[in-house]
Order: structure tokens, then C-alpha cells, then sequence
């Protein structure tokens, strides 16, 4: 490994801090968002969300998009539910939007929440919060156990893909969807080293490429930047 700088490409936004100590590491990182999302609203969508606030089911997030844009439907009601979600970030999320509910079931990326879930849904109702875009894992896995699952879609995720200009040594993916829109135009050079948020988003990229993956011992943005920076420090000569 070069003791020079290195240039990675981050596919969400980072934040200034962020790149700031990146920088002072040795890594440049630039910022470009190959997804973009928006939380859906309408009447119809509105009331029905709000017509399982006194409802006792098992509400299933396995994205802060989600949980963002069931808080912002519920307004000020605050349901019982009980939920099962993706650590870290949008667990913390829950924790803050929905302090009434109560965490039954996390896991890593969705394969694991789904198995984890599955000992403690009982004969609930079981509502999925997702995009308009999503993974087959949860489901699949929660229909294969007779699981009746209903999906509410209340977040619209929409490719945003560009041209590469620039031969990036690193790029890091936050979602399947953001790893599906950047290799529609894009692929990183051979030696490149592609850094995952999740045992999902790595599945996603290997279906692309056979570049090394190297995924983050927990969900969440800071655990892949953390899982980077060491990476990358290992590597680098004393």
C-alpha cells in the first residue's frame, strides 16, 4: 500500500466532519449520491398508517427512511408496537421517534432480523415499512415460515447513477440500491477495494464484480467509515 493519499468515493454523504478526519488520515473522500429517496404522503396512505396505532402489531424497519416517514404520518400518537429492525442507526432511530414501542428482534442486515424475528412474532399482525425498492430476503423468509406479512410502502428510493471520471482506490455502499444504480454506468478499476455497510450490500456488489469486499462489523454509517479507516491503516506501513 502507498504511504501517498488515498482517493475513495463515497456513495452517500458523509458530512464535513467526517471527511475532515479522513483527510487528516491520508483519505480523500468524495462525496456522490447514486440514490436518492422520498418519504411518500398521502391521504389514503396517511390514514391507513394511522389506523395501527392502537393496533398490536409487530412493525418490521429495516431502514431510517422508514421510520422517518411513519413518525412524520403518526404525528404526535404514539403506537405500542412492537418492532424488530436493523441495528445501530436505525435502531437509535426507533428508539427516538417511537419511545413507546418496544425493540424485539435486531440483526445486522435483514436476513438476520428476519430469523431473529421470527421466534417472537406469535400470532401478531406483521406490517413490513419499506420502499418502493426493496430486498426478497425479509419477506422471503417471513412468507416461507407462514408468516402473514403486509408491506406498506412509504418511502420512494430513485436511482441517481453517474459517469466515473476518476479511478477511485475505494468506494463505499451504503444500500443494494445505490450498488445497483453506481455499476449501471460505472465500475471501479481492478485493484479498488469496495467497502459494504452489510452482509446484503456485499452480496449485491460480488453479483457485480470480483474486486475485494470488506464489510462493517455492525450497520450504520460510522461502523463502515471506522471499518475504512482501519482497513486502510492496517495496510499502510509503520
Amino acid at each position: 500500500m502507498s504511504s501517498g493519499h488515498l482517493h475513495i468515493l463515497s456513495t452517500r454523504p458523509l458530512g464535513d466532519a467526517i471527511i475532515s478526519d479522513a483527510r487528516s488520515k491520508g483519505i480523500i473522500i468524495d462525496e456522490m449520491e447514486f440514490i436518492q429517496t422520498r418519504p411518500l404522503n398521502s391521504p389514503e396512505l396517511e390514514a391507513k398508517v394511522q389506523s395501527l396505532v392502537h393496533q398490536n402489531i409487530v412493525a418490521v424497519f429495516t431502514s431510517m427512511n422508514a421510520v422517518e416517514a411513519v413518525a412524520n404520518m403518526l404525528g404526535i400518537q404514539q403506537p405500542a408496537w412492537r418492532i424488530g429492525c436493523i441495528g445501530q442507526t436505525t435502531q437509535l432511530l426507533v428508539e427516538t421517534l417511537l419511545p413507546d414501542s418496544v425493540i424485539i428482534a435486531t440483526g445486522s442486515d435483514a436476513t438476520e432480523l428476519a430469523n431473529n424475528l421470527l421466534p417472537k412474532i406469535d400470532n401478531s399482525d406483521v406490517y413490513f415499512f419499506c420502499s418502493n425498492i426493496r430486498r426478497d430476503e425479509l419477506p422471503g423468509i417471513l412468507l416461507e415460515a407462514g408468516v402473514p406479512l403486509q408491506e406498506v410502502v412509504v418511502y420512494e428510493t430513485m436511482e441517481t447513477p453517474h459517469v466515473l471520471e476518476t479511478a477511485y482506490d475505494g468506494v463505499m455502499f451504503f444500500s443494494p440500491s445505490a450498488v445497483r444504480s453506481f455499476f449501471s454506468t460505472s465500475k471501479p478499476t481492478a485493484h479498488a477495494v469496495l467497502f459494504a455497510t452489510g452482509k446484503t450490500t456485499a452480496a449485491a456488489i460480488r453479483e457485480h464484480c470480483s474486486n475485494e469486499v470488506q464489510v462493517a462489523e455492525a450497520p450504520g454509517k460510522m461502523e463502515l467509515v471506522k471499518k475504512l479507516m482501519s482497513w486502510y491503516a492496517d495496510k499502510r506501513p509503520a
